[in-house]
């Protein structure tokens, strides 16, 4: 499952490798709620070897104990073991203390690609997912809505949501999957709470299914929580 963490920490990588003049980096903007930096450059770093194309930005904002993080980019970093790594896109990322329980929302719009990540960046052809995700001590809540691209593959999530009070914690929502051979099929959870579904092709139910998408969701929202 996409997480932000992911794109932050090849953010802040694809920086090791600057030399003292490429890329040029800017400071942060007049403004003391906000830390951070941005960069552009079309060159290379001679102490280095590491080849820099494009522009980023990375901030955050505090007020109070709420927290903005975002991040802007398009550029292809290339380092001297010829490493790639390819950002087109924005992140937003918020965490909001409410009266009983702390909000996270998130959007994630782009190309994020790392060609040698063991994670989701070394896979994904491209990321539209928006998370809001509530927690308090007793229970928590987290909804998913967009799509992304995993190889040859692409899943679209339609008010898909994980709730500890509702459903015994079962996920409910739709899914649309689309095949490398470009044809889809739709899976959308009953409405009998047990995180199961029928798949289908063209109308045409194929199997029931139980996607496992609790313990993915888990390790999206811990890292949110580690922002």
């Amino acid at each position: 499952m996409p997480d932000p963490g992911a794109v932050f920490a090849m953010h802040d990588y694809a920086l090791r490798g600057r030399g003292s003049d490429c890329p040029f980096v800017l400071g942060p903007m007049d403004d003391e709620s906000w830390t951070g930096a941005r960069w552009a450059g079309f060159c290379t770093a001679e102490e280095t070897g590491w080849t820099y194309d494009g522009h980023g930005w990375r901030w955050e904002w505090m007020e109070g104990a709420s927290t903005l993080y975002h991040l802007l980019g398009i550029y292809e970093v290339t380092t001297a073991e010829g490493v790639e790594l390819l950002v087109s896109g924005m992140i937003d990322v918020e965490r909001e203390p409410l009266e009983d329980s702390t909000r996270w929302w998130a959007l994630i719009s782009g190309t994020f690609q790392s060609s040698t990540a063991d994670d989701w960046t070394g896979r994904t052809s491209g990321v539209f997912l928006e998370i809001d995700h509530e927690e308090a001590d007793a229970w928590d809540r987290t909804t998913l809505e967009g799509g992304l691209g995993y190889d040859d593959h692409h899943v679209d999530l339609i008010d898909v949501v994980l709730d500890s009070r509702e459903c015994d914690g079962n996920p409910t929502g739709r899914f649309g999957l689309r095949a490398p051979d470009s044809s889809w099929y739709d899976l959308q959870l009953d409405a009998t709470c047990d995180g199961c579904g029928a798949l289908s092709w063209s109308g045409r139910e194929l199997a029931r299914v139980c996607p496992d998408i609790a313990g993915p969701i888990d390790e999206l929202t811990s890292e949110l929580r580690r922002l």
